[in-house]
């Protein structure tokens, strides 16, 4: 990994792009599409830059290829992590487990809980963080949140839900 630049800004739009599947069905012109796409990738790091201002803001490099980014903001009290994504080809081949194993390992050196926020679309995603022990604890309308404090004894799986749906308690923020 190495720190992401202005340079990067190219392929930061490209892989964004490939986690906006939801635009396919969308019945409009492609130009009108890839407007709406430069919008919103333009608005999503406006945002990052103005809630998140001290994160780390990392490219994922791989044979000199950068295949990924991964934003963490680290605070007094817990580390959010903001955006993990990975180009398709790059994906289901254990880059995202590895990152996100190194970076609980790092909330239980430091004795911070983690948490962030996954789109309600993103199963595959959902599926890998209860894996790896997250929970959820909130939602939002687009996203859930998910949580995980490593400075406890590890949860029962079993206890963890599946999903929020209509019948949980999950408390909404």
């Amino acid at each position: 990994m190495r720190p992401a630049e202005p340079d990067d800004d190219p392929f930061l739009y490209q892989l964004y792009g490939t986690t906006r599947e939801d635009l396919a069905y969308i019945d409009a012109p492609p130009e009108q599409i890839e407007k709406f796409l430069q919008m919103q990738f333009a608005a999503q790091s406006q945002h990052y830059k103005a809630y998140f201002p001290f994160s780390e803001n990392l490219v994922i490099v791989h044979e000199d290829r950068p295949i990924g980014r991964l934003i963490v903001y680290r605070t007094e009290q817990e580390h959010h992590f903001i955006d993990i994504g990975l180009l398709p080809e790059f994906r289901s081949r254990g880059i995202g487990t590895a990152l996100i194993t190194g970076l609980i390992e790092e909330c239980r050196a430091a004795g911070k809980p983690a948490r962030f926020h996954v789109e309600k679309l993103n199963h595959r995603a959902m599926k890998l963080y209860q894996r790896l022990g997250f929970v959820f604890t909130g939602e939002i309308p687009t996203h859930y949140e998910m949580g995980l404090d490593p400075r406890q004894p590890d949860a029962d799986a079993s206890s963890q839900e599946a999903e929020p749906g209509a019948d949980s308690q999950v408390k909404t923020d």
